[in-house]
This record gives structure tokens, sequence and C-alpha cells, in this order.
């Protein structure tokens, strides 16, 4: 059975491995979810108790330049201490090490937290993980349940080689006989590629993760741009838009240097609709100074290959991701796209608040079938 009391540290190994002791008998899972809470109550009792508190308390994460940082609140804690989040019910550790050191990130040199969930009936106990020191990362978790047990890691860090800055790791395999669920090496250079290349391992692996640690938001956000381009034609912008457009470009060929720079910032500012309007546009007529600041606007937006344009605008987890963004012009398109690539009607309503809207789109990924992908593979 995995000993998941057994903590072991992001600078031994990548993930948390599970440990199957053939010998000993197995242990009713009651009765085993018991012993691991006692286990647990009784390392923390003699620890320093911060109390009830919020997750963001704690650990805080954020996604800059493709990569996933944190800080925290708290101040050194000279050792483990424990406490108890209002948000997930359950035990957590939690160690933080702070630095005058240039090579401590946001001011800290390393940050443990272990959080153990006993509440839930069909596991035995589910552990998640956060380890971080300068240049690494590394959120995992672990599960048990009557039937199997699951190990997900995700690991940040530099790599020699062309594996990618990020790397996915999920393992799972049956109680009964041991046989391999899962086994899943993916790699990309940076989380919005990684949901990009892997929508649905992700979706169904990371998302509930990065929920209980309420970095949903934050790291599990869609990518505006990504879905602007795969949606656009059924895109089809106000009439007050297409003029502002045209009068933006028209002020591009100014003589005038601080109108043409204006023209270009506010260009900028309106985004990806202005992006669409001037792609659809028949630029042959304008001036080699318009066309090249149009150059310059349009090469944000466009993020996307034209084979990755293809497989996003038929992967029903992408558009449900642009379900729950918070750009309202694109969720109409994406609902047609979704009942069309579902090949039946889904009930959701694209106006609603973004509460109903989370509600409704766990409903339809619930509903679709798991991951495909059961082998190892690494990144393209």
């Amino acid at each position: 059975m995995m000993k998941m009391r057994r903590i072991v540290t992001l600078f031994a190994v990548l993930s948390i491995a599970a440990v199957v002791l053939a010998d000993e008998p197995p242990v009713p899972l009651d009765k085993q979810q018991q012993e691991e809470r006692t286990q647990t109550e009784n390392e923390v009792r003699a620890m320093r108790n911060l109390g009830t508190i919020a997750v963001t308390d704690v650990v805080r994460f954020k996604l800059e330049n493709d990569q996933i940082s944190l800080d925290s609140p708290q101040k050194p804690t000279d050792g483990d201490v424990t406490c108890q989040f209002r948000e997930v019910p359950g035990i957590a550790i939690f160690n933080l090490t702070k630095s005058p050191s240039p090579l401590a990130v946001n001011g800290f040199s390393s940050l443990k937290l272990i959080h153990r969930n006993f509440s839930q009936h069909d596991v035995a106990v589910v552990q998640t993980s956060v380890f971080a020191a300068p240049r690494s990362l590394q959120i995992a978790r672990d599960t048990e349940s009557p039937t199997g047990e699951m190990s997900i890691s995700l690991v940040q860090g530099p790599v020699d080689g062309t594996e990618g800055t990020l790397r996915l790791y999920v393992q799972g395999h049956t109680m009964a006989t041991g046989q391999k669920t899962v086994d899943l090496k993916l790699a990309a250079n940076g989380l919005p590629q990684l949901r990009r290349k892997y929508p649905r391992e992700v979706a169904a692996y990371l998302l509930p993760v990065f929920r209980d640690l309420r970095a949903d938001k934050t790291l599990y956000q869609g990518d505006p741009r990504a879905a602007w381009q795969i949606l656009s034609e059924a895109y089809s912008p106000p009439p007050e838009l297409s003029a502002k457009v045209a009068k933006l470009i028209q002020q591009l060929d100014a003589d005038s240097v601080i109108q043409r720079r204006q023209a270009s910032l506010t260009l900028d500012e309106l985004g990806e609709p202005a992006a669409i309007l001037v792609m659809r546009m028949d630029r042959s007529r304008l001036s080699p100074e318009q066309n090249a600041a149009l150059d310059t606007f349009l090469a944000p937006f466009s993020p996307l290959s034209r084979s990755e344009v293809s497989r996003l605008g038929s992967d029903p987890d992408f558009l449900l991701d642009c379900l729950a963004g918070d750009e309202p012009a694109l969720r109409g398109p994406a609902l047609a796209r979704l009942n069309k690539v579902l090949n039946h009607p889904v009930q959701f309503d694209p106006t609603a608040d973004e509460p109903a809207r989370l509600q409704a789109i766990a409903k339809i990924r619930a509903a679709l079938p798991p991951p495909t992908t059961q082998s190892s593979q690494s990144g393209e």
C-alpha cells in the first residue's frame, strides 16, 4: 500500500513514489484511513498551529512568462507548522525558509506544503504537496481508493535535452492486480503550451489539484488569443468597432509621429476584436507605413500553428475553457462548435454568471470520455 506519511522532498526525487509492500496483508480501507489520520495527528500535535486560515494565506500562485511562480505572505516558520484550510478539509503541514540571497525566489529559499485529506468517502487518503526552491517547483497529488492508486506530479525547472521546462507525470494502477491504468510523461515549455498540447490530460489530472490549491483562476486561465484565433470566423464585430478601426488605420498614415503612435496604442488596447477586423480586410491599397504598423499590431494575435488551430478547434476541453473565459463574444461560437464536436446539444447558458458557468462546465466535462493517452510519452 502507498504510505503517504513518508514525505519525500523535491530535492530527493522528481515525484512522490508509490511503495508497494507485497508481504503485508491488505488492510481494510476504513482501518487504514483511521491509522493514517492518527499518524498525522500525532505528527502535528507538537507543531505550532496557525489555526484555520485560507489556502492563499499560505501559498499564492502566479503565471509569469508562461511559467508558474509562487510566494507566501507568511513569515519564516523556523521548522514545520500546521494549519487547517477553510476551503478544503484535512490537515496541512507548512514550512517556509526565507533568505536575503539573490538566488531566493520572491524572498524565500524554500517552501513546503503537505495537505492530507481524510474526509472523502471513496478514497482512503488524498495528499497534495507543493515544494518550491530557487529554479525548481513541484506540485503533486497522491490518491488511494478501494480500487487503485494514482500519483500526479507537475515538475517545473531547467532540464538537459529537449524535454521542456514543465513535465507532467501521471501513474496509476489497480489495487487488486497492480495493473497500470495510466502511465504518462508529458512535457512542454510552460503551462499554456502544456494545456494546448494535452488539454484533456491537464483538465483531468491537474485542474482538480489547482482548484484545491485555489490556483485554478490564476493558473488555469484560458488563452484568449488562441481562442480568438480559433473562433474568429464566427465573430461578428459591431458596426461601431469597424468604423473606429478604419479611422485608426487612416491615422497610421498621418504626418504626425505622435498621431501615428497614438493610433497604434489604441489598436493595441482594442485587442483581439480589432485584430480580427484587420485580418479580414483588404490591405492592398494601404501605404507601406500602414501595412508595417498593422503587421506589428497583428504579430501577437496568431499564437497557434495551422495544425494547432485545427486540433484545438475540435477539442471539447479547449472549447469548455472558452466557455469559462472572460470573453462573452466567444462563448456563443464556442458553444456552437462544442455542440457540433459532441454531436449533440449541451445544457449551457453563455450569459450566466461565472459560478453558474463553471458548475455547468464541470458537469459537461465529467460526462466526457477519460483521456485516451495511456502509454508514456514526452513532449513533441
